[in-house]
């Protein structure tokens, strides 16, 4: 009988146990949402500046013409053309143009401005943006945003002075890591060449020489690796003022996201750690249930969120569009439009041809 009793109280013991994992699993999934974004600007800026080394995404040819001394350390605060039209096998950019050329900045403002130039742009599209960790666009300049007028700007960080010269525009950012694309439009090989030379003329540098920037001290590895999620965007959230968007992260300081401290995986309960190893090594399926949850076609095209590029409190679509759109504009500079069916709701297979209709009138843009 004794025994009976005994395995009563360790099934009521493993049923309470099981109902307060599924608890903590539940509340955990709008805290890996918010860590998710961070975490993929961080892994996405880190091999974009040469801290993490990953094939295919910078040509190193192109660096080395354009900066012959360079020996292989972390490239902040200096830009990077991408000469080169993009070709499916390219991963500088999340689903790139192949009508685009493209220069991409790491930006850590925290040891000083940085000076850009950037050309008067009155014939040909350029646009250049500026992403926050949040995968936010908090500024831009180019075709639309300036009409085409360039200048000279300081990018000026948080708590930093500057006392520009005259005809120096100033632009003061909120955070200290950044993400500046420029896009060139290009109409053709033919057309290279001159759009080559207008890319040239964007320049990025340091006011102060010696400002490398700071590179991570967290490296990302895995975004399955909950450890290294937490080390990673907490490391990354310490590093700027906690204004924002980052003022939101004290609401889930019980699990883990607390920033500067990179230890904080090893600090929580037993029920947490366990959840976090569960939902990150499901991380990506769980974003792609939720985008395809939300989404709407017609004729097969689904449009961009009205939100995107501006997230708010919506960390859902953030980590959606980090995952499988990251860096993109606005949809005031841009529409992406995506199918993954036919007009008749059947998936697109690669063993099908297909036909595009577009209307006789053209497209219609502004740009």
């Amino acid at each position: 009988m004794l025994s009976v009793y005994i395995w009563l109280a360790v099934g009521l013991v493993l049923v309470v146990f099981v109902g307060l994992f599924l608890h903590r699993v539940r509340t955990l999934k709008a805290p890996l949402l918010y860590a998710y974004g961070l975490y993929e600007f961080a892994r996405s800026i880190q091999i974009l500046s040469g801290q993490l080394r990953k094939e295919g995404l910078i040509d190193k040819e192109d660096v080395h013409k354009q900066y012959p001394t360079w020996s292989g350390e972390p490239f902040l605060n200096r830009h990077i053309h991408l000469t080169k039209l993009s070709t499916p096998s390219s991963r500088a950019v999340t689903a790139p143009n192949n009508d685009t050329l493209y220069t991409s900045a790491i930006l850590d403002l925290s040891t000083g401005p940085v000076e850009l130039i950037v050309p008067d742009a009155t014939e040909r599209y350029l646009s250049v943006a500026f992403m926050d960790m949040f995968n936010d666009q908090i500024a831009y300049i180019g075709t639309r945003a300036t009409k085409g007028k360039g200048g000279v700007y300081w990018l000026v960080g948080p708590g930093q002075q500057a006392s520009p010269s005259e005809g120096v525009q100033l632009i003061d950012f909120p955070v200290n890591d950044l993400w500046m694309l420029a896009r060139v439009f290009v109409s053709g090989t033919s057309d290279l060449d001159a759009a080559r030379e207008l890319q040239r003329q964007i320049r990025v540098c340091p006011l102060d020489p010696s400002n490398k920037g700071v590179p991570f001290q967290t490296k990302a590895t895995s975004a399955r690796d909950p450890k290294n999620v937490l080390a990673v965007i907490n490391e990354l959230l310490a590093r700027s003022p906690q204004t924002g968007h980052s003022q939101r992260a004290t609401q889930w300081s019980a699990f883990g996201i607390q920033p500067g401290n990179v230890n904080a995986f090893d600090t929580l309960p037993l029920l947490t750690r366990l959840a976090w190893s569960l939902l990150t090594a499901h991380v990506e399926r769980l974003i792609v249930k939720r985008i395809d949850a939300q989404q709407s076609a017609q004729a097969g095209w689904m449009t961009p969120p009205p939100i995107l590029g501006q997230y708010g409190t919506q960390d859902d679509i953030r980590a959606a569009v980090s995952l499988i759109g990251f860096g993109a504009l606005t949809v005031d500079e841009a529409m992406y439009f995506r199918a993954m069916t036919d007009h008749q709701g059947r998936p697109l297979d690669g063993q099908q041809t297909y036909r595009m209709r577009i209307p006789a009138e053209g497209v219609p843009v502004d740009a």
